[in-house]
């Protein structure tokens, strides 16, 4: 599967993005084992979670593009003119 080529914006978007997340790792407190460990639990944790819910968007935006696509090639909107019993 290939992936769509960025936009300029996006580009900056992600790099921007990534710059912010270094900087991130670079303030960490590295005197302390245990404040390290802390604050990389909670970094990742946000990481994570930011991650799945990219993937969540992708495959919902997916799922509703296929489901969009199938209803083009066939009609299913049938007009039946009211009757009288």
């Amino acid at each position: 599967m290939k992936l769509p080529e960025q936009t300029p914006e996006q580009k900056a978007n992600s790099e921007a993005a990534t710059t912010w997340a270094i900087g991130v790792m670079r303030s960490m407190p590295k005197d302390s084992p245990d404040e390290f460990e802390a604050h990389m639990t909670a970094i990742l944790i946000v990481f994570w979670g930011a991650l799945w819910g990219t993937f969540g968007t992708e495959f919902a935006q997916g799922f509703i593009e296929a489901q969009l696509r199938s209803m083009k090639s066939s009609s299913v909107d049938v007009f039946t003119p009211p009757t009288e019993h």
